[in-house]
């Protein structure tokens, strides 16, 4: 089913086919909610207003009373992704040293070298140790919201944010069959904090597709001048310049709510074989062991 529709209009400008994969970034989300508000239409209809006032500002707030449920079944799906893959459970430590974000008084009066307490996250792979984030998008490309996925969502990020900080980035995505032109945008959810609001909004909420059509559609008419009609394909891999592919991209559909899944996306996330993998690993080390000894 397409995901374009509607009654056709006029816009303001007039707006030729779309001559290149345009990647647009706002800072914030409150940014990108002016930005769909604006006019596009030389005729108004009362329905846009209506759209306006359905999304309201939920892509900012997200919904308290639907977030609190997420964030009290993530902390179950968290149990059961450790339960899979017992490696999730290692978190951060506290290290002396010589400067760091916390002193014990007592040891910096006693003329301690080290009377200062620093976090030490592990080093898992080649961007922690220089210090990067974990980037991933998450697609909003679909109003249908599978049950439970913001809860697993949540519960992965919250897992990987033990060993480094992570950035989720909401991409909308409106591309020609080929995949080779239109339009994508990108708005900064979490930035390695743990207020998941405007995350819930973009997994959660039946608005969310109807949003980013309303993003993209401004852009389009009043920055771009350039129509995006023929453009109704997803993506199916990150557009976000500093994290490309496959590896950072979570597709509408979301992450299913279930250990094994969200120990995968974890593992996947922080550069480590899968469960299943090391596994079959270390079966095939025992066996190759068993028959050096017969």
């Amino acid at each position: 089913m397409s995901r374009l529709g509607g009654k056709s209009r006029t816009p303001i400008n007039p707006c030729g086919p779309p001559t290149n994969l345009h990647v647009h970034r706002f800072q914030t989300m409150s940014e990108a909610v002016r930005s769909s508000r604006r006019q596009i239409w030389k005729r108004p209809s009362p329905d846009d207003g209506e759209r306006v006032a359905r999304i309201g500002n939920r892509p900012v707030d997200g919904d308290k009373a639907r977030l609190a449920i997420a964030m009290g079944a993530s902390e179950r799906l968290i149990d059961d992704a450790i339960a899979s893959d017992p490696r999730l459970s290692k978190k951060a430590q506290w290290l002396r040293r010589d400067e760091g974000e916390h002193c014990d008084s007592a040891l910096l009066a006693e003329g301690d070298d080290q009377p200062f307490y620093k976090r030490i996250r592990n080093v898992v792979n080649d961007e922690t140790k220089a210090g990067e984030p974990f980037r991933v998008v998450v697609s909003t490309d679909d109003n249908k919201v599978p049950e439970g996925t913001a809860a697993a969502f949540i519960a992965t990020v919250r897992i990987v944010q033990q060993f480094v900080p992570v950035e989720v980035w909401l991409q909308g995505a409106w591309l020609t069959d080929d995949r080779c032109k239109g339009f994508v945008f990108h708005v900064p959810l979490v930035q390695g904090d743990m207020d998941f609001s405007r995350l819930e909004f973009c997994i959660s909420d039946s608005q969310r597709d109807m949003f980013s059509y309303m993003v993209m559609s401004t852009h389009c008419v009043l920055d771009l001048k350039e129509s995006w009609n023929s453009c109704a394909e997803r993506a199916n891999q990150s557009h976000l310049p500093e994290a490309p592919g496959w590896k950072h991209f979570v597709a509408h559909d979301g992450i299913r709510p279930e250990g094994g899944s969200i120990a995968a996306m974890a593992a996947c996330w922080l550069g480590w074989e899968s469960a299943w993998e090391v596994s079959e690993n270390q079966t095939e080390s025992a066996s190759a062991a068993l028959q050096s000894l017969s």
